[in-house]
């Protein structure tokens, strides 16, 4: 937790605050509709579910440059 704001407040001052071009990745187990759609409002390229993957895949996908596209492109399911 952050004593001073949640995640949300700080993508939203990020995007609004700085001219980096930078891609914000949420990894998180906040699931459904509604807070999906406030992370990417408030300024997530990517929402990735904490169950889905483990952070070995994540960071697997990070180096294979699978974030490179911005805004709203979600990376590919993991397959069992």
């Amino acid at each position: 937790m952050m004593p001073n704001m949640d995640g949300f407040a700080l993508m939203k001052t990020f995007r609004e605050n700085t001219s980096l071009n930078s891609v914000i990745i949420v990894n998180s187990n906040i699931d459904g509709t509604n807070i999906t759609e406030k992370i990417y409002a408030a300024g997530a390229d990517y929402y990735i579910r904490k169950s889905d993957y483990v952070p070995t895949q994540i960071v697997y996908m990070i180096e294979q440059g699978m974030f490179m596209n911005k805004r709203n492109v979600m990376p590919p399911q993991k397959t069992t």
